[in-house]
């Protein structure tokens, strides 16, 4: 379940391990600056996570891409941080899953070995920055579904759509000392005990990030290291 937390509530807390209290125009650290503190404590709160996988917490699905006839390079979404997975929806029931590109080299045997561009036939992508390619050049129409996690959202308000955040459990704590941490270290104060109280909350998060489905443990993947993606192609493919 989603626990909402605004970010008014994370400076006030803040302010309390910092004992950086009233805040407001007399305080040392100014909201605004404790807000941008809190957006940075924020953005290695969400990489912790992404890190620890939590079933792919932030996981979103764009389909905004449709490949066209001798385009083989497309932009990823304005949002992109990370890839999760690249398939082909060639109708609404059938989802072709399309592999990473061993390596830059490989790109050469989608040319020289004559591979055509079609459902069920080898091919394979390769990220480029912002863009991703794919191999061999398509011939024809199919979208592109990409599950990735996004780039964590800045919070722009106290509170309402663009001003809290999924606290999960009480995580928001984790931001809390952390910003109070950097509070205390821009005033030139003590910090270490506010550093054992982060440190012991990111060690429950990280513990209990990746174990939110408990009785199901993540199962190792066969990606046949011998081979490169275009010799083990026809592998995925359903019995005849």
């Amino acid at each position: 379940m989603a626990s909402s937390v605004t970010r008014g509530e994370v400076r006030a807390l803040a302010r309390l391990y910092a004992d950086e209290r009233p805040g407001g125009s007399e305080a040392f650290i100014s909201d605004a600056d404790c807000n941008t503190l809190i957006n940075g404590a924020l953005k290695e709160f969400y990489d912790l996570l992404v890190a620890a996988r939590g079933h792919e917490f932030y996981e979103t699905e764009d389909t905004s891409v449709t490949t066209a006839n001798g385009t083989a390079t497309y932009s990823l979404p304005a949002d992109f941080y990370q890839l999760l997975s690249v398939d082909l929806r060639w109708a609404a029931d059938r989802l072709e899953p399309v592999g990473a590109l061993a390596s830059v080299a490989d790109r050469y045997r989608y040319v020289s070995s004559g591979v055509s561009w079609g459902e069920s036939a080898p091919k394979a992508f390769r990220q480029r920055g912002a863009l991703i390619e794919l191999f061999p050049t398509p011939t024809s129409a199919v979208t592109v579904v990409l599950r990735y996690v996004p780039v964590c959202p800045e919070l722009t308000a106290d509170s309402g759509a663009n001003g809290s955040f999924d606290g999960v459990n009480g995580w928001e704590r984790l931001i809390a000392l952390r910003v109070a941490c950097e509070m205390r270290t821009i005033a030139g104060q003590p910090a270490s005990w506010l550093n054992g109280m982060y440190e012991r909350e990111r060690e429950r998060v990280e513990e209990l990030a990746s174990q939110r489905a408990a009785s199901h443990p993540a199962t190792i993947r066969d990606v046949n290291p011998e081979g490169s993606s275009l010799d083990a192609w026809w592998r995925d493919l359903p019995p005849p």
